[in-house]
């Protein structure tokens, strides 16, 4: 008995986590579980393979002890009466034999246990065209991507072509940073609210309008925004309020890239528009080169730090970190 009241605690204190998380840093807890008896762990497990379908998240299982250990050991934990007891004794006897054999009961018993087929929200053609009618209007258009547009089932050297077929300036958020390369003339690191409030048409491809992007403020009225997610939430994040979609496709990030560039073909995006994204970048980096040879009383001057890691970091590196301020100005400096 004691284990189904630990089951529903931990139950809990996971969902709660979940929730929290969700609402710090914009992911959402895909499925949560707790597996009740021994005959539910395979198929609890089998239906954990949806999370990889829509927007991709963590899967909690909780595993009370009374499924993990043998029938037996159960029987022994749950400390049965002695059978010569009162009526009282008795009947909790006949509940804690019930309860332990439901736990049990069918455990064994052959069952599927294939992973599930993974459902992937697909771009219709029509969107598509919607999208590709969009950019090849622009004058000044900009790509800002965000973690999604790394999820398969396109692979990100595709995904990269893709974009340098385009030929549009992008701001490289989350796991897409270093998709372009360390010197490509796409990639775009500095100043990005001045960009987006020159920009005419801009693809938030996975990008969300929470505070990184000031819940959808710096989002020019004038620009048409092309906002593309596999999750409507964050699609639709401050919709109607900061900002406004002109177009808002609930899809797969990467496969509508690739689809939008194939109708791109023979578009040329304004290499004035870039050189100027590009001039303000220089700008900002020798602003930052300055800063980085200032001398400071105590510790290490974190803008040096991270130059000397850029310099010595090899084309292939993966950087895990997560800090603050140090890490937002490791955002601008690293490539």
């Amino acid at each position: 008995m004691g284990g189904l009241s630990t089951a529903t605690q931990v139950q809990s204190e996971i969902t709660e986590r979940g929730r929290e998380k969700k609402n710090k840093n914009g992911m959402s807890v895909e499925l949560l579980y707790t597996v009740q008896t021994v005959r539910d762990i395979a198929p609890v497990l089998r239906r954990h393979s949806g999370a990889q379908s829509d927007t991709p998240g963590p899967v909690f299982v909780e595993f009370p002890i009374d499924v993990l250990y043998d029938y037996q050991n159960v029987l022994m934990g749950v400390g049965l009466n002695s059978p010569k007891g009162d009526l009282m004794s008795k009947i909790v006897n006949m509940y804690t034999m019930s309860h332990v054999g439901n736990i049990f009961a069918g455990g064994f018993e052959l069952r599927e246990y294939g992973p599930l087929p993974v459902d992937r929200p697909i771009a219709s053609s029509g969107q598509v065209q919607q999208a590709v009618e969009l950019v090849s209007r622009a004058k000044k258009p900009l790509i800002i991507l965000g973690s999604q547009a790394t999820l398969p089932p396109t692979p990100v050297d595709e995904l990269r072509k893709a974009l340098e077929a385009m030929g549009i300036p992008c701001f490289l958020g989350g796991m897409t940073r270093g998709m372009l390369g360390r010197n490509s003339p796409l990639h775009i690191r500095q100043r990005r609210r001045d960009a987006l409030k020159e920009a005419d048409v801009v693809i938030l491809a996975g990008a969300v309008p929470d505070f990184r992007l000031n819940y959808g403020r710096v989002l020019s009225k004038r620009s048409k925004i092309i906002a593309v997610n596999r999750n409507k939430s964050q699609l639709l994040l401050n919709a109607g309020v900061m900002w406004r979609p002109a177009l808002a496709v609930q899809a797969d990030v990467g496969s509508f890239l690739l689809e939008v560039s194939k109708g791109l073909t023979g578009f040329n995006c304004s290499s004035e528009w870039i050189q100027s994204l590009k001039a303000r970048d220089e700008e900002k980096e020798t602003s930052n080169l300055k800063k980085a040879e200032d001398k400071v009383n105590h510790f290490l001057n974190p803008l040096k730090v991270l130059y000397q890691v850029e310099e010595a970091m090899d084309e292939e590196s993966i950087i895990v970190a997560d800090g603050g301020d140090f890490v937002g100005s490791a955002a601008y400096i690293l490539r």
